[in-house]
């Protein structure tokens, strides 16, 4: 019998009435796993892009996320039920390329798109500008940054640090919340007191493989 049933044989399928042979080879399918890992996660570019971003926000109090899906990141704020599923079905097949969030919380603080000549084609324009907008409602900066084969890091740093600072999202987030990370040791330090000395009494960070390593940082 030919492998492909159509839909009256899917109909005696379900009601068992195929031959035992196709009722095997259905299950035979549904056992297979055909997945296989990929290698390219993040497309050259992007790889490119995510170690620069690494390094200007290296001493900054934030983590880096990539491909992160727009269905994880907002949630649809309408009671109705059939309006919610249709605004979440606008973005959750949508991701944005690299999220910035805080080290501690994992608070999403800025959004990146690496913009390479695809989003110049019209519906990648009409798609951006529905994101943008996503985006905006939401008070998440997102950043569009054109693809280079370089990038200046201190350019970088300023641009997220500026960010960070007018982004209204940020404001929520208390200075005890912030946690520096080693630069040497890159985990989060520990806040210290002094207990001696001309300085007693104030303050710091200190990393928290003290004594071997004797990192520290000020505490505001």
């Amino acid at each position: 019998m030919s492998e492909n049933i159509g839909c009256l044989g899917s109909i005696l399928n379900a009601l068992g009435l195929l031959p035992k042979q196709n009722n095997k080879q259905s299950k035979k399918i549904e056992n297979i796993f055909p997945y296989v890992l990929r290698d390219d996660f993040l497309s050259a570019a992007e790889l490119n892009f995510y170690k620069s971003l690494s390094l200007a926000t290296k001493e900054l109090p934030v983590k880096i996320l990539s491909k992160v899906s727009l269905g994880d990141l907002f949630f649809v704020n309408i009671k109705d039920f059939k309006m919610k599923q249709s605004y979440w079905n606008k973005i959750n097949r949508k991701h944005v390329d690299f999220l910035v969030c805080d080290n501690v919380s994992l608070k999403p603080l800025v959004a990146i798109e690496l913009d390479d000549k695809s989003h110049q084609q019209s519906n990648r324009v009409q798609r951006d500008a529905f994101v943008d907008e996503v985006f905006k409602a939401a008070n998440l900066p997102l950043l569009h940054i054109p693809v280079k084969n370089s990038y200046a890091i201190s350019e970088l740093t300023d641009l997220i640090q500026s960010q960070m600072k007018t982004n209204p999202i940020i404001a929520s987030i208390t200075s005890e919340d912030y946690v520096p990370i080693c630069p040497k040791c890159q985990i989060p330090m520990t806040l210290r007191e002094t207990k001696k000395g001309n300085h007693i009494g104030q303050k710091f960070y200190g990393c928290s493989n003290f004594p071997k390593c004797k990192e520290i940082k000020p505490y505001n």
